[in-house]
């Protein structure tokens, strides 16, 4: 993990470290322990965002404070019905997705699942065997949801439509990233955000 958490700090935007006080609070408060990777990854920075500064993030990596049930996160009921008491969420992929860890067999790395919101909690699928294996694969994908399909075209290449799901719904916007100039010739303009950059971990829009 020291190696990955190290470009996080190098590369990315990390919040300051949870104390040991606080992993101790949250494990309390959760009901069970964290396992290597994610202890790690907490006490040397408390959530951050990955390859872009907030608001303009697609990987959130959630502070203690806001790691909650998958159910009452995506379903506001913590009710069985709404998904299994043992999804927690870790990652905010924005529009109610989110990467959540699966804590039902404590002493083992929690396996990390997506969790889509049109499809939770029927179609939760395993994405990577731990957190560690998790973050490592998002940190090599150039700001990508690397667990989507990516369908070919019929040219046979890959080609990201409406298939993988929001993910270029998402991008399109962003002025650094541009589109072929026969779909559209002029340039894109992003218009100001309403939301004045709130600096590091800040909380998320009461919306």
């Amino acid at each position: 993990m020291l190696p990955l958490l190290e470009e996080v700090t190098a590369r990315h935007y990390p919040n300051a470290p949870a104390t040991p006080a606080q992993l101790e609070e949250f494990e309390q408060r959760v009901g069970w322990r964290l396992d290597e990777d994610l202890r790690a990854f907490y006490l040397h920075c408390d959530g951050a965002t990955l390859f872009r500064p907030w608001p303009n993030q697609t990987f959130w990596l959630l502070p203690l404070r806001e790691v909650r049930r998958a159910r009452v996160a995506m379903r506001f009921r913590d009710e069985d019905a709404m998904g299994s008491p043992h999804w927690w969420t870790i990652a905010d992929l924005g529009d109610d997705d989110y990467s959540v860890l699966d804590a039902s067999r404590p002493g083992d790395a929690y396996p990390i699942l997506d969790a889509y919101h049109e499809t939770y909690p029927q179609q939760v699928v395993q994405i990577a065997p731990s957190f560690g294996a998790w973050l490592e694969r998002t940190l090599r994908s150039n700001n990508q949801l690397w667990w989507l399909p990516e369908p070919e075209n019929d040219s046979g290449a890959p080609e990201r439509t409406g298939a993988s799901r929001w993910l270029m719904k998402r991008l399109a916007p962003r002025p650094e990233l541009t589109r072929p100039a026969q779909v559209h010739p002029k340039p894109l303009v992003t218009p100001p955000s309403p939301w004045p950059h709130a600096g590091q971990g800040a909380p998320r829009p009461a919306w």
